[in-house]
């Protein structure tokens, strides 16, 4: 469960420098300590962390993330898990969410959607992917007007 997390935040952690246009971004989580509820089988959990996002034009920004992660029972799941975050960075406010999949070795793939709330994403929709482990990993965004 300590996966699905990290993943959103991953995530999430993933957002967009230009405040004035769409755009495509790469970024790289650090997941701080995540607390678990439930069971690993049956829960989910909480992680805060941080994110560094480089942009397509070379510009980079900071930012912070909280996530929230729930695993889905083997019998009815098109995902193991289900991640939503919420990020943070002097450009503003968007939220991710994302359906992943574990891997071996305890790392997981995730794919999600972007939605914009404040500043630069107010009214901006766009798509993610993030691959890591502990919160703490890679991912792509592309960010539409």
């Amino acid at each position: 469960m300590k996966n699905a997390l990290a993943i959103s935040a991953a995530a999430l952690a993933l957002t967009f420098a230009s405040p004035a246009l769409a755009g495509t971004a790469t970024y790289t989580t650090q997941g701080g300590d995540a607390v678990q509820t439930g069971s690993p089988e049956r829960g989910g959990n909480m992680q805060t962390g941080t994110s560094m996002v480089r942009m397509d034009d070379g510009s980079s920004h900071s930012e912070t993330w909280t996530c929230i992660g729930v695993t889905t029972p083997p019998n009815d799941k098109i995902f193991d898990a289900h991640t939503v975050c919420d990020i943070e960075s002097d450009k503003g406010v968007y939220t991710a969410t994302f359906g992943c999949q574990n891997m071996e070795g305890g790392s997981q793939g995730c794919v999600g959607g972007l939605y914009g709330r404040t500043g630069a994403y107010a009214g901006k929709r766009g798509a993610t992917t993030w691959s890591g482990r502990d919160g703490s990993g890679s991912g792509t965004m592309q960010w539409y007007d």
